[in-house]
């Protein structure tokens, strides 16, 4: 019998490596879905895909993984261009914020000024990192784009949603690869959006959240 009970336990133990176990996670769906290009999108701007181990999650630890990233024929991402010829590139920054905010005042392409040093502490926009130009046009932020989707992503990591952006009891969150340009005329800083991935979600009680991806979007 012992020994039953030992096969028993190995087989239940092999079955949770095999399959693995989402921290934080209650349910074993995915989210994941991944943005396509839309007209007038630039073909070599940031691409997204995002990935889950599950819909309903510890609101504390929602740890996602996105795969994101730069893409194009001419070998460089593509970059927003202002009549201002005084400004320069700082740096790639990303983002999340609750889809609230995404207004026309961060509206994609041209960009939005927002002050001194303002990129690193932007209202309801909480910082994850900043990468150099050179860091994202290298070969660790490629990525293989095809028009019906399912590119090829180089670079992948899991992040974990900051809770604060989780506002409302429901709607829905974004996380984009925001240009820091500076513009020394008037001595600011601005940010463009080129194109972003979002996810809906709802609060099933005080501490768990069902995420879901948006409607007429293709599983990954």
């Amino acid at each position: 019998m012992r020994s039953l009970h030992t096969k028993l336990l190995m087989v239940v133990l092999a079955t949770i490596l095999m399959v693995g176990v989402s921290v934080g996670c209650f349910d074993d769906g995915n989210i994941g879905y991944e943005i396509k290009p839309t007209i007038g999108d630039a073909t070599n701007s940031p691409r997204y895909r995002i990935k889950s181990g599950g819909t309903k999650f510890d609101v504390d630890n929602i740890a996602l993984d996105f795969h994101y990233g730069g893409c194009g024929a001419d070998g460089d991402i593509n970059i927003f261009h202002d009549t201002d010829s005084n400004a320069y590139f700082v740096c790639f920054a990303l983002y999340f914020l609750d889809g609230q905010y995404f207004s026309s005042d961060f509206r994609l392409g041209p960009w939005r000024v927002v002050g001194k040093n303002d990129y690193q502490d932007i209202e309801s926009h909480h910082l994850i990192k900043t990468i150099s130009y050179d860091k994202f046009n290298s070969e660790e932020y490629y990525v293989l784009a095809r028009n019906l989707g399912n590119h090829t992503f180089n670079h992948q990591e899991t992040i974990t949603v900051p809770r604060e952006v989780f506002e409302r009891e429901s709607g829905s969150f974004i996380f984009q690869v925001a240009e820091v340009w500076f513009l020394p005329n008037t001595d600011c800083y601005g940010i463009a959006v080129r194109n972003f991935i979002h996810v809906n979600y709802d609060y099933i009680d005080e501490q768990t959240i069902r995420l879901s991806r948006p409607a007429n979007s293709t599983p990954r």
